[in-house]
């Protein structure tokens, strides 16, 4: 009896095989290490994607022991391939980087990835699989918008933390779908995690002395006005300097990761990824500005001054418990 042929399984990286993009992950290097020289990736990325992952690569090396892969998704395909399916990675991005993930997992075939000028994502990706196994001869494990032209060309649809609408469209090619979804994030689960930081937690309780500073202030002036500013100000504060602390962990992701306690934090694990960070930050900041434009003038250049010190002294702390707990 012939021994019936198992469909390869073409997975794809960003966002599927890791919560984090490369990507993003090299742009956060390349800024990190050359500040200035972050005007090149825009540059670079007037001359398309493909060539700006290629740059990139040719200046950061990603370390693939570091990146926060899916690890639930990561089992499922270690089965598969113990039953006979061949593994392919497939993604868009640059193939140095691909490459080094490849080697490290060793549990793939083969790798195709983009090479400086054809960026392999959405349809391109689709006519790259449909030559290299045929429509409806492959099952392919994605993520994103991006991936619908693969998924209508696959035989089987793996969904890996794909939104709903999108999932939704992808349903409509019926087709098998097997769905791996991690649970949504709140902001209590933000404000609960940026806790596991002591010098997060001492400054919530500088922000509470400022608030019953401005009580006690506002009891002996017996003015309500001043105690409506301190509590504008120290809301501002806690909006301003949440920000400045993302971005700083933003910037120490490596040291997140390393960090015995940090690196099961949300960002440790890629379950807040970096866009999400970044969206908050941006967020935050404008928030603690607002506020801070219905003060007197002193208490917004206090507000932005202490922004910087902020930034700089999570960095710091953060860098220096790497190695160790906090």
């Amino acid at each position: 009896m012939v021994k019936e042929r198992k469909l390869p399984l073409c997975i794809d990286l960003d966002g599927t095989l890791i919560r984090s993009d490369v990507t993003h992950e090299s742009v956060l290097l390349f800024i990190r290490k050359y500040p200035w020289k972050i005007f090149k990736i825009f540059v670079w990325l007037c001359r398309g994607r493909a060539f700006l992952k290629a740059r990139l690569a040719d200046y950061v090396i990603i370390d693939p022991a570091l990146l926060p892969y899916n690890e639930s998704f990561l089992d499922y395909i270690k089965d598969k391939a113990r039953k006979g399916h061949d593994l392919y990675l497939v993604t868009a991005a640059d193939q140095k980087c691909a490459k080094s993930i490849y080697d490290y997992l060793g549990i793939f075939k083969e790798c195709l990835a983009s090479d400086g000028s054809k960026n392999l994502r959405a349809s391109t990706k689709a006519q790259a699989l449909c030559l290299r196994f045929g429509v409806d001869h492959f099952i392919y494990a994605g993520n994103s918008r991006h991936d619908l032209p693969v998924w209508e060309k696959s035989a089987e649809i793996i969904s890996v933390n794909t939104p709903q609408k999108v999932l939704e469209r992808a349903k409509a090619f019926h087709k098998k779908v097997h769905v791996f979804q991690d649970r949504t994030l709140k902001i209590k689960d933000l404000l609960k995690d940026l806790t596991t930081y002591t010098w997060f937690r001492h400054n919530l309780f500088f922000y509470v002395i400022i608030m019953i500073g401005g009580y006690i202030f506002n009891k002996i002036k017996v003015s309500p006005f001043d105690f409506y500013q301190c509590m504008i100000f120290s809301i501002a504060l806690i909006f301003s300097n949440t920000a400045a602390v993302l971005l700083g962990l933003l910037l120490q992701l490596k040291e997140v990761r390393i960090n015995p306690i940090t690196k099961e934090t949300l960002l440790g694990t890629g379950h807040l990824t970096i866009v999400k960070v970044v969206y908050l930050s941006i967020i935050f900041t404008i928030i603690g500005i607002a506020l801070g434009l219905l003060l007197p003038f002193s208490f917004l250049v206090f507000l932005i001054l202490f922004f910087i010190f902020q930034f700089i002294t999570s960095t710091y702390h953060i860098r220096n418990k790497a190695e160790e707990g906090d």
